[in-house]
């Protein structure tokens, strides 16, 4: 590799492959009922796209993972920044490997992650959430290849792109599971705040007050728990 070889995430360059990628190699797998609106999706809000990375144990001379063997990462031009996430799961969710991508959005880049695991027949599923970490620079992106496997690897990225600091796929999860409850119990304190604007009878608001206080005290322990997993998992 020369000095012009595009390497954005400053990964060793026994991982750069840099290949084009047809757009058609995405959808082509596609349910015969999805194809033409993946197609239409990748044709509209993509420019191109570059197999730019294969992170395997022979490219990092490492150990493969027991739910691991390889990530591929991925480098999408795109036309726009406002894409639909739920077709880009879809089309993810094709691709029976471990994956990421760097979204190149004009004014910013993204780091773009739908989890996946390895379930008991060896098959890789995906998740159906999204993990997401913008910058204004590919250079600022914090990513580093850490781990003596490919699952210690990819728990490590789980952990990086989605910014709960976690180390292992487990502790991933168990971080993800704890902020989707915070926000759920956030927005229940909302609709019962507006419940409360809106009740004219002074017991029931008393009653409905109360409700709202031990909700807040919910909301500011799981603050702290996930505060103190971001702190001390690292």
């Amino acid at each position: 590799m020369d000095s012009t070889t595009f390497n954005p995430l400053l990964f060793p360059l026994s991982t750069i492959v840099d290949k084009p990628v047809p757009k058609a190699a995405f959808y082509k797998r596609a349910k015969p009922q999805r194809i033409t609106a993946l197609k239409t999706f990748l044709t509209d809000d993509f420019d191109s796209i570059r197999w730019l990375y294969k992170l395997h144990p022979a490219t990092l001379n490492i150990a493969c993972g027991q739910q691991v063997s390889e990530i591929d990462v991925f480098f999408c031009k795109m036309k726009t920044t406002d894409y639909d996430v739920s077709l880009l799961c879809e089309i993810d969710a094709l691709i029976p490997r471990h994956t990421f991508y760097i979204l190149d959005g004009k004014d910013r880049f993204q780091l773009w992650l739908q989890p996946k695991s390895c379930n008991a027949q060896g098959v890789i599923v995906p998740a159906n959430r999204v993990e997401r970490l913008t910058c204004a620079r590919i250079g600022d992106t914090p990513i580093a290849l850490k781990g003596h496997n490919m699952d210690q690897l990819y728990g490590d990225l789980l952990g990086t792109i989605s910014s709960l600091n976690t180390q292992t796929e487990a502790e991933y999860y168990e971080a993800a599971e704890r902020c989707q409850q915070l926000k759920q119990l956030e927005t229940q304190c909302a609709a019962l705040q507006k419940r409360i604007r809106k009740e004219k009878q002074f017991p029931l608001q008393v009653e409905l007050n109360q409700a709202l206080r031990q909700l807040q005290a919910q909301i500011a322990h799981m603050k702290e728990q996930v505060s103190s997993n971001k702190n001390n998992i690292r």
